[in-house]
This record gives C-alpha cells, sequence and structure tokens, in this order.
C-alpha cells in the first residue's frame, strides 16, 4: 500500500511539470533552423482532406501504439510544439488531424486553450509513424470530442459538500480494462471552510485504494463564494496513476468541513516508453490542377425561387485528367458529374438549386483539387396584395368600367408582378398592369374594361400572383325599343280626312333593355318637298322590359300633307302619311240630297205604274181562239 502511495506522489510530480503549456517534455519544440530543414510534405488532390482547409504539417511518431492518447502543444503563431503560422483560426476551431493517409480522421480533444496563442490539445493516435495536422478554414466548427478522444470521459463539475469519508464514491468509471497501464487525468478545487484543513482524493483501482493526491486548503476562508464557477478559485492541478486497471475507477474523498468540485476525469492509456511526437513538415498547401472558379454573385434570393450556379473548370495540369465535380450546399452534396479535360481546356457548366427556407446558404463546386464557393441569402419572398377600392358595381352596357385598387408588397424582397383584371367564370384577362414593388411600399391604379357586347352579373378579379380581391358588377342593358305598330285611324299606310277632322294616332311599341326608354311621336306638315315644319310634338317614357300602348288624338285646320312620325332619341322608327282635304260647302250637300230625293220618287212612281197596267191586263177575259187541232191541221 505504501509503494503504491509512493508511486502516485512521483506521477503527480511529474504530471505538474508537464503540464505548464508551451513546456512539453514529450517533444522539445522545433526551432526556425530545425524546421527548414525538414522536407516539405509534398501534397496532392489525392491524399488531401478537404479543401476548405488550406494547410497541413505531416507530424512523425516515434514508438507509436495503437488508439493511444498523445498530448500535443499546438501554437498560433509559434512555440508549443508546433506552430501553425499564423493561419489558424484564434479559437483553433479549424484544427483537425487524421492518419498517414491524409484523410482518414482522428478524434481529438483540446484541454486548455489562449485564443490567438495556444491549445493543449490530445489526440487519439493510429497507432502508424506519421499524420496530418489540417488547419486554415475560416468557416470550421469545432470537433473537439473527449468522449471518442479517451477510454473514458467525464467531463462534467461534480460538486461535494459535508463530510465524506473514504467509504463515500463520488463517480466510478466501470468497464475499462486495457491490456496495458491507464493513466488516469482529472481536474480538481478544493475548499475548506478552516484554513488548514487537509483533505485526500482516493482512487480505487482493483479493488486497491491508492491516495492519489492530498492538499491543504488554498482558500482562505469566504464559502460564499460562487461554487458553480471553477474559475473562481485559483488552485488547479492534475494528477495521474500509473497504474493497470481491469474493471473500475472510483474517487472517493476524506476529512470533513469541505468543498470539492473534480471536472474533466478522464482515463487513457499508457506505455513504457511512450509514444514521442518526433518531427513537423514545413507547410503544405494542395496541389490544383482542375481549378474551379464560381462565376456568378447573389445577394438576396427569394425562397422557393432557383439559384442558377455558372462555373468554369480549367485543366492547369500538363496531362489530361477526369475528375468529379460536386455541387454542395451547405455540405450537402446536391449534384455531380465526371469531367475530362486536356490540359488547359476549360469547361464552362451551371447547377441549379431550387431555394426552399430561408436563412444564409454556402454554395459550392468542386473540384479535387480546388473549389469556388459563394453565399446566399434566402429570405422570404415578395407577397403582393391588392385590395379593390372603388368601382361602379352596376353600369350600362358599353360604358368604361374603372376598377380603382391598392398593390402593397407585404414579402420580405422586391419584385416585379404583373397585376390582373380577369373575368369569371373562365378568368379572361380584359386589363393588366405591371407593378414593381421594395418591401413593404405600395401602389395605386386603375383596370379599365370595356363593356360593349356584355350584359348581365359578372364577378370580376384583381390578382396578383400571390393574392386577388373579388367584385360583383352588374352590367345593364340599354333601353331598346321595338314599334310593333304606328296606327292613325286604324291604319297603318295612308290616311286621307277633311280639314277640321281629328285623328286617332295609336302606338304599340315594347322595351326590350334594362333601362326605361324615351320615344317621341311628331305631327309634320310638308311645307315643300324636302321641308317638313313641327305642329305637334308628344313625349311618352317606358319601363324597361315593358309592353305599352299610348294613345291620342289631332285635329287637322288645314289642307295639306302631313306626317305622324315616332322617333327613339331622335332616330327615326316609324310614320303615317296624311292628306287633308278641302271640307264640303252646305249648299252642294242639299242639291246632292234633292237629286237623290227625284230619283228615289221617280223610281218609286214608274214600280207603282208597271204594277198596276199589269194588274189591269190579268183582270179581261180571254179571247177563244180555233181549235188546236183544226189550228194545226190547216197549217
Amino acid at each position: 500500500m505504501e509503494s503504491i502511495k509512493i508511486l502516485s506522489a512521483l506521477s503527480l510530480i511529474v504530471l505538474v511539470i508537464g503540464s505548464v503549456p508551451f513546456m512539453s517534455t514529450s517533444c522539445e519544440p522545433l526551432d526556425e533552423a530545425s524546421d527548414q530543414a525538414i522536407s516539405a510534405d509534398q501534397a496532392s488532390s489525392d491524399n488531401w482532406l478537404d479543401h476548405d482547409w488550406l494547410y497541413r504539417k505531416r507530424i512523425e511518431i516515434s514508438d507509436p501504439v495503437d488508439d493511444y492518447q498523445m498530448k500535443l502543444n499546438v501554437s498560433y503563431d509559434g512555440g508549443g510544439n508546433v506552430s501553425c503560422e499564423g493561419n489558424v483560426n484564434e479559437d483553433f476551431s479549424d484544427l483537425r488531424f487524421t492518419g498517414a493517409d491524409g484523410v482518414s480522421t482522428r478524434p481529438y480533444w483540446i484541454e486548455e486553450r489562449v485564443n490567438g496563442s495556444y491549445a493543449v490539445t490530445w489526440i487519439k493516435t493510429s497507432g502508424e509513424d506519421s499524420m496530418y495536422m489540417y488547419y486554415g478554414n475560416p468557416e470550421a466548427v469545432s470537433k473537439s470530442n473527449g468522449t471518442e478522444t479517451f477510454i473514458a470521459f467525464n467531463e462534467s463539475i461534480i460538486v461535494s459538500y459535508g463530510d465524506y469519508t473514504t467509504s463515500g464514491t463520488l463517480i466510478t468509471f466501470e468497464n475499462v480494462s486495457n491490456d496495458i497501464a491507464t493513466h488516469v487525468h482529472y481536474r480538481y478545487l478544493y475548499q475548506a471552510n478552516t484554513n488548514g484543513r487537509n483533505a485526500h482524493i482516493y482512487t480505487d483501482f482493483d479493488g486497491v485504494e491508492v491516495d492519489a493526491y492530498s492538499f491543504t486548503d488554498p482558500y482562505s476562508g469566504d464559502s460564499d463564494v460562487d461554487r458553480d464557477n471553477v474559475s473562481d478559485f485559483g488552485k488547479r492541478t492534475f494528477v495521474e496513476s500509473n497504474e493497470h486497471i481491469s474493471d473500475e475507477i472510483e474517487f472517493r474523498f476524506s476529512n470533513g468541513d469541505w468543498r470539492v468540485r473534480i471536472a474533466d476525469i478522464r482515463v487513457r492509456k499508457h506505455a513504457s516508453p511512450e509514444p514521442t511526437w518526433s518531427y513537423f513538415s514545413g507547410e503544405t498547401t494542395p496541389t490544383s490542377d482542375f481549378e474551379v472558379t464560381v462565376l456568378d454573385e447573389y445577394d438576396e434570393v427569394p425562397a422557393g425561387e432557383e439559384v442558377i450556379v455558372d462555373f468554369e473548370v480549367v485543366n492547369l495540369g500538363a496531362e489530361e485528367r477526369t475528375q468529379m465535380i460536386e455541387f454542395r450546399v451547405d455540405g450537402e452534396l446536391e449534384d455531380s458529374f465526371e469531367l475530362t479535360l486536356t490540359p488547359d481546356e476549360v469547361y464552362e457548366g451551371e447547377f441549379i438549386w431550387t431555394t426552399e427556407d430561408v436563412g444564409d446558404y454556402d454554395l459550392v463546386v468542386a473540384s479535387e483539387d480546388s473549389k469556388g464557393q459563394l453565399t446566399v441569402e434566402v429570405v422570404e419572398p415578395a407577397y403582393f396584395e391588392v385590395q379593390v377600392l372603388d368601382f361602379d358595381d352596376e353600369i350600362v352596357e358599353g360604358e368604361m368600367l374603372i376598377i380603382e385598387y391598392v398593390v402593397t408588397n407585404t414579402g420580405g424582397s422586391p419584385d416585379t408582378q404583373t397585376i390582373d383584371l380577369l373575368i369569371e367564370p373562365d378568368q379572361t384577362e380584359v386589363d393588366s398592369d405591371e407593378v414593381t414593388l421594395e418591401t413593404g411600399q405600395e401602389s395605386y391604379d386603375e383596370l379599365r374594361w370595356n363593356t360593349e357586347d356584355h350584359q348581365g352579373d359578372f364577378e370580376l378579379i384583381v390578382a396578383s400572383e400571390d393574392q386577388q380581391d373579388e367584385v360583383a358588377v352588374t352590367i345593364l342593358q340599354d333601353a331598346e325599343l321595338v314599334l310593333h305598330d304606328l296606327l292613325v285611324n286604324g291604319e297603318g299606310t295612308e290616311v286621307t280626312v277633311e280639314e277640321g277632322e281629328e285623328i286617332d294616332i295609336t302606338v304599340i311599341l315594347e322595351n326590350m333593355g334594362d333601362l326605361e326608354g324615351d320615344i317621341t311621336v311628331t305631327v309634320y306638315e310638308f311645307i315643300e318637298a324636302d321641308e317638313l315644319e313641327k305642329r305637334e310634338r308628344w313625349n311618352y317614357s317606358i319601363e324597361g322590359d315593358e309592353e305599352k300602348e299610348i294613345a291620342d288624338r289631332y285635329e287637322f285646320e288645314n289642307q295639306g300633307k302631313y306626317t305622324v312620325e315616332v322617333s327613339e332619341e331622335g332616330i327615326y322608327l316609324d310614320s303615317v302619311m296624311i292628306e287633308v282635304e278641302e271640307a264640303a260647302d252646305d249648299d252642294g250637300v242639299l242639291d246632292y240630297w234633292w237629286v237623290i230625293f227625284m230619283i228615289v220618287v221617280l223610281t218609286g212612281w214608274s214600280i207603282s205604274l208597271a204594277l198596276l197596267w199589269r194588274k189591269e191586263k190579268s183582270s179581261q177575259p180571254a179571247r177563244p181562239g180555233p181549235p188546236r187541232g183544226q189550228q194545226r191541221g190547216k197549217q
């Protein structure tokens, strides 16, 4: 038991010394001269991780062990084990490590980092005698992961209060057995409420208790310090044990009246001798035979629209080559094809991507050697809302219908759209306007429809490409008068009357339209053959869809020729001609009747004489004549 404690104490001393930044004992930092003496790695597109990473260095390892966790102090620009020459992200988020093939990634975990200065990194090596460190990608996100890097890992901060004894268990790792010895690392913070109180952190390896570390309160007194923030306390260290573990590890504490935090507990392999970093190559960049250039630039693209990415590929190499050309959106492969180019040959093509969700997207066209990239901001599409403001809901056929409207772009991007006036049910277009609007902008305008040859009820639509407003309109048929008859004294052609005589005028007509109609009946006198003079005029109204008979009278005072004419708004419909003659005087009438009387008297007297003569003759006796036979024989 005592020997185990001694080994643990020695391990502590080694770890404390080796954990100070820029003082790694696993590999001395290379100075500029030795770095230049190492031959540069010959990069090619066949073994380059990804052309998003612009730089890499080759690392060689002495005494490699498979799946071994090795600590590497990476500097931003000088110092540590290896420098990134100022080409790494300040937060080291673009660090990546691969095996000797240059493309098989290896897990890593950043234990400690000072932005723009250094990053103490643990890497799970592959057992090969070389590997690669990549950097130089401003868009990269850190892949630091302790769970994938170590045999066992817990990064949660564990807080204990009160009186724990050696029988109390704080955390247990199970099933961490290995075929070689194991190191246990953890970070701790201890505070006692009374100065000078001692505490012990115990680890239990295979049932054997090890006093891993004992310490005295480094903080004087204040128990109200924020105990959820390890950075409030100044004491940090690392403890190692070189014990072989076949089952589990336990963390336990002794002594009372204390507070302990433990974080980043990790278990790693331990070999003797441990693998060490041998040297590092100079900084290299990938070769580029197929150079890709994206020719387009986009600012904002409405969601749902297509983005056409025009690109150019040129073979800068000395030989004919074939490579895959890929099109990716935010890293996701959208399309690809195989391209063969002879030296200096140029290929021009395009990829089409249909936008969907709002956001910023990186569009990349890449060969195996290089890539072209553009960023597209997908925004809410334009949305043109339409509202009808004013119109006449009733209008007479043939008149111009004017519809006033306002259109507003309530979407997220500018656009140009056509605003249509459509007639249902077939949505026949009768007018349109082209409108360009910025986001939030509105425009007032009007659409027109010539209603000629249209009657009845109509549904009209004012529509943008996004939305529409509907209105109902009635197109009224104007008055349409049909003259069925025009009669003067019952006659429809020509009439002769004497002066001073009255005539009866009858008009029979029907209104076939929707609106009230007016007709005019006029009596004209012919002054000369081609000249008329108005003598009388009557105006009449008739409602829509009504049949009507109109009657009036007129007396002619003078001889001459007249006409009775019917017209609608000055348009001739029909007429009847009238001849007015001179009236007969009274003497002539008496002579006429006297002649008739004499004729009647004489006719009556003649008839009476004839009847009297016939009566007298029939009353005389008959004279006897010879016998018939004698008379016939005499002959």
